[in-house]
């Protein structure tokens, strides 16, 4: 083992200034260059570091480059992790008590927001994750992720578990950079098949072809992760690996659900551990841990106020904990570290431990967590932390939001069941004084509340205005060498209530014929003869009466015309009071 990258890591080191606060309207990256313009960045990295001729590679030592482990959860806040309640728990312990562990760390209120911004290092409002479902989770398809970065470099890549970001073309892992990918439908996705015996089943795609995970997605995908590190290390790649355990639960683990939680999460860990220990990888092997939904609704033994999606603290708090190789005979012991920090930090904090070049050329939001690691004492980074989120597909200014800059927090904790902002109570905090907000100070620090709202407008406008030229949902880009069939899911079905009717937003590279298929949504019962089928694709329609002797419709030799499409799908009854919507559509090129 080389440790010569670990010893250049532990340097002191300058955090950059944040991309919001250091750039203005005209020099902001735009976001089709991004790809090109971290792919140049990559290549001079990369050359920078390489010998130049043989002579020289038998003169320099070339660093071993570590590997890197991305391990997220859900529906556990940041009371779950004290080290009293996770003794039980053999391997979280272990990571815990190896970790450094930021204290003061935030996340968004929403799962997918925070995916985006873990791993594009960018606020989730310039990616166009804004809300659950409804096609409002779907990332733009030019955001370069975390994995993309690696591409350029020697490492694979690995995704498992829950993806939030998009189902189709190009915004799924496969498309995003990684060199594997095993991913479980999300919970905006019914699953699709309705044979007796399915119900307890959960599917997905590996490689974007579609997969059943079984009866216990969380352990199977976790396996499947341990064998990518066996594969990468025979290889004699380094690694990437985001593995996002949804809802861990052991099934087998009789307790309360915070300890069948945890249980979950600790028997993942157990299988990674002994696959890493095993190849004797520990000791070269980054592990960032944290979660993407805080206080779950049966997680009620918080300190902190606010209940679960509440941009309260307990609805915007989670643990960050990282594990740093050990170089030989180290002093260095994990510590507890009061750095402000958040999901946006994670990607540049990985990069630079990985020496990707210049922070600055990334166009991030997010800071490197390095200074505050190797710091000898609390460090305060220079800039503000901003959390929001409310239903639906549009970002409302000053609508249900908070902001931290030093020990000041302030927030409007309007209804984030709106699309709308509903009022402007803002309240104010002092953490460092009041950690559980309890006594609001905005009706005394008048001028404080002023200052941090002036705060707040100039991040909005820079982030609403990254893609001022290209908003609203992004379309599902139809491509017949990419995706065929086109399987659209019930999540990215648009959609301005929470009822399952909605449409699917199409963007066709070229003209074609295409069938147009899918199964009859779950009908209770009911008897759908006579029932019609109706499909709405641009200015055509196309009728069906049910054939109840079949479970499936089909529309066939359907013309699809280049450019945007609106695709909609319903079933009505005779009489027009009722209509069901189906869980997945195919679309097949001929």
């Amino acid at each position: 083992m080389n440790y010569t990258h670990m010893q250049r890591f532990f340097m002191p080191s300058s955090s950059p200034t944040s991309h919001w606060q250091s750039t203005n309207q005209s020099d902001r990256v735009a976001p089709m260059l991004r790809r090109n313009h971290i792919a140049a960045v990559l290549s001079i990295s990369i050359a920078w570091i390489t010998p130049a001729s043989a002579e020289d590679a038998v003169l320099i030592e070339e660093p071993t480059p570590p590997n890197v482990i991305l391990i997220t959860s859900d529906q556990l806040g940041h009371d779950a992790f004290a080290a009293e309640t996770l003794s039980p728990f053999q391997h979280l312990s272990r990571l815990h008590s190896q970790s450094h562990q930021f204290l003061n760390h935030y996340i968004a209120p929403a799962v997918p927001l925070n995916q985006a911004s873990i791993h594009t290092g960018r606020y989730n409002i310039r990616t166009k994750t804004v809300d659950y479902g409804y096609g409002r989770a779907m990332m733009a398809g030019d955001e370069v992720t975390i994995a993309e970065i690696f591409t350029g470099t020697d490492y694979k890549s690995g995704f498992f578990g829950t993806w939030w970001l998009g189902n189709n073309f190009p915004m799924r892992p496969k498309d995003q950079g990684y060199t594997e990918s095993l991913v479980q439908y999300n919970d905006f996705i019914p699953p699709h098949s309705q044979a007796p015996g399915s119900e307890n089943l959960s599917f997905g795609f590996r490689n974007n072809a579609e997969a059943t995970l079984g009866d216990d997605a969380p352990h199977h995908l976790t396996t499947q992760a341990a064998s990518f590190i066996e594969s990468t290390h025979q290889l004699d790649y380094p690694f990437f690996l985001s593995l996002n355990i949804h809802t861990p639960v052991d099934p087998e683990a009789q307790a309360p659900a915070r300890q069948q939680l945890l249980s979950g999460l600790d028997r993942s860990l157990s299988v990674i551990f002994a696959k890493l220990d095993e190849l004797k990888m520990t000791s070269n092997t980054v592990i960032v841990f944290t979660t993407t939904r805080s206080l779950s609704n049966a997680d009620s033994q918080s300190e902190l106020r606010g209940t679960q999606g509440s941009v309260y603290e307990a609805g915007v708090r989670a643990p960050l904990w990282i594990m740093l190789p050990q170089p030989p005979q180290s002093s260095r012991s994990p510590k507890q570290i009061e750095t402000v920090s958040a999901q946006i930090d994670i990607l540049p904090t990985i990069l630079e431990f990985c020496q990707f070049g210049s922070l600055d050329a990334f166009a991030l939001d997010g800071q490197s967590l390095i200074g505050a690691i190797n710091s000898a004492v609390p460090i305060e980074l220079d800039r503000i932390i901003v959390q929001q989120h409310h239903l639906g597909a549009t970002v409302a200014s000053r609508h249900h939001f908070m902001l931290r800059k030093g020990p000041w927090k302030l927030l409007n904790p309007s209804d984030p069941s709106q699309s709308r902002r509903n009022s402007s109570n803002y309240e104010l905090y002092n953490l460092s004084t009041d950690p559980s907000e309890s006594k609001n100070l905005a009706s005394e620090n008048k001028d404080q509340v002023k200052q941090l709202l002036d705060l707040y407008d100039a991040w909005f406008l820079d982030v609403a205005d990254t893609r001022i030229r290209d908003r609203g949902i992004s379309p599902i880009l139809v491509s017949r060498p990419q995706e065929n069939p086109l399987i659209l899911m019930a999540d990215t079905r648009i959609s301005n209530t929470s009822s399952s009717d909605g449409f699917w937003k199409l963007q066709a590279e070229h003209p074609s014929r295409v069938d147009i298929s899918f199964d009859l949504p779950p009908h209770e019962g009911t008897d759908l003869k006579s029932w019609v089928a109706t499909l709405s694709l641009r200015d055509a329609s196309y009728t069906q009466v049910i054939d109840t002797s079949t479970d499936h419709v089909h529309f066939t030799g359907i013309p699809l015309i280049k450019g945007r499409n609106i695709l909609q799908v319903v079933i009505n009854s005779p009489d027009g009071q009722s209509e069901l919507h189906p869980q997945q559509v195919h679309l097949t090129h001929r």
